[in-house]
């Protein structure tokens, strides 16, 4: 029975039970009720319930003892002759690391204190099954595609996928996030994800980008004027760095603009999620390459933050060809983008909507103090033609970004 119902707690079977009840106890939370009273009870035994759920299905992968020593030797850039002060000599070390000597009790303790390698992952780990298959099932990630963007050394690509499926989990890990990123409730402007997997791996990437930004993480408040906030962003877009203006301007406010091409099988143009801390990511996949797209794109993923974005547990992903305003929350964020450009009121008698020339495009665009790409962008929408391609800004917005965001870049 569903959790929101305030009726009978079941022990979770199911995922949409888990995310029923997830969704319960971020509102009993957020009411911070009395331990002792009826809610505070209910929020106690929904949380446990939640968390057994998640140390059940989300757990993240083990590995062999030998697995553990060479990811952390090749995590430190050492070499087999580092391993010798703890596993005693050369021979040792390769008779260990060729599975043929099992570690004693005190290589496992120095290697623990020396490498800061887990005692779980030294002890036996690997006689167990393997969560990768049963639960995270991380053989299906874009290995390929992956190595090709160079987010993993050659070197690593040999060593198989349970391998590199342990270093992806690793990061997470390392950056205090953990497995739970690879299982947000998602907010689609599409009718369906045709890769769930590499739909989640690109939002982790998004996280692990952001973390390298320079902004004031965890200091995120919302605007008390969504449109004001937007208008501000909007005006931006009237100067002619305005894509790296943008970033500066979200960052003051503690928001990440980060950009990362989508992965192949996933066909966006942005995302709007929260990092741990709180902190707003905003990612552009910059499909196309033109300041309209930008623009519109940048503007839809703001009005999701300042507006919609309230769980750590929620992403919005958005894909332009293919959205629609069926989806309330979605329709509203696409009215605001709009709106904050151009208002309604504004377009309706703007001479662009019978000249829909040049001149009286470059002039609205001048009196809004916005990109002529916007105006001529909007035209070409609403009226489903190829005109004004010289105002759109073809090829303008990925050159601002490739000092930024090289093309290799190994995690």
């Amino acid at each position: 029975m569903n959790a929101t119902t305030g009726t009978e707690i079941r022990v979770i079977k199911t995922e949409t039970q888990y995310r029923d009840y997830l969704d319960e106890v971020e509102r009993l939370a957020s009411l911070d009720p009395n331990p002792s009273s009826k809610e505070g009870a209910r929020l106690e035994l929904l949380a446990a319930l939640v968390e057994h759920y998640e140390s059940e299905r989300f757990a993240s992968p083990l590995v062999s003892p030998v697995d553990a020593i060479l990811f952390r030797i090749e995590e430190g850039g050492l070499q087999q002759k580092h391993l010798i002060p703890y596993l005693g000599s050369k021979s040792r070390v390769s008779e260990i690391l060729a599975g043929k000597r099992q570690l004693t009790v005190d290589m496992i303790r120095k290697l623990n204190e020396g490498l800061g390698i887990p005692v779980a992952a030294l002890v036996g780990a690997n006689e167990a099954a393997s969560p990768v298959e049963e639960g995270q099932n991380l053989k299906d990630l874009p290995f390929k595609e992956l190595i090709a963007r160079g987010i993993f050394r050659e070197s690593e690509a040999a060593r198989g996928t349970e391998f590199l499926a342990q270093k992806f989990l690793q990061k997470l890990n390392g950056l205090g996030v953990g497995a739970a990123y690879l299982r947000w409730k998602l907010h689609s402007s599409t009718a369906s994800v045709s890769d769930a997997r590499s739909l989640q791996v690109w939002l982790s990437m998004l996280l692990i980008r952001s973390r390298s930004l320079p902004i004031e993480r965890g200091n995120y408040k919302p605007p008390g004027d969504v449109s004001a906030a937007l208008r501000e962003l909007a005006w931006i877009s009237g100067f002619n760095n305005g894509p790296i203006l943008a970033r500066e301007y979200l960052a003051k406010k503690g928001i990440a603009l980060v950009v990362e091409p989508r992965l192949k099988k996933i066909p966006l143009d942005g995302a709007a999620l929260l990092d741990n801390d709180g902190t707003p990511i905003i990612g552009l996949t910059l499909r196309y390459d033109r300041l309209d797209s930008f623009w519109f794109t940048l503007m839809h993923e703001a009005a999701h933050v300042f507006k919609h974005l309230q769980s750590k547990q929620e992403a919005f992903v958005d894909d332009s060809e293919k959205g629609s305003d069926d989806d309330r929350k979605e329709a509203e964020a696409n009215r605001m983008a709009r709106d904050a450009f151009i208002p309604r009121a504004i377009w309706a008698k703007s001479d662009v909507l019978a000249n829909r020339d040049e001149d009286t495009i470059l002039a609205l665009a001048n009196d809004l103090h916005i990109s002529p790409a916007i105006v001529a962008g909007r035209l070409r929408k609403e009226y489903g033609y190829n005109a004004h391609t010289k105002l759109i800004g073809n090829g303008e917005v990925r050159k601002l970004f490739v000092s930024e965001f090289p093309a290799k870049t190994v995690w």
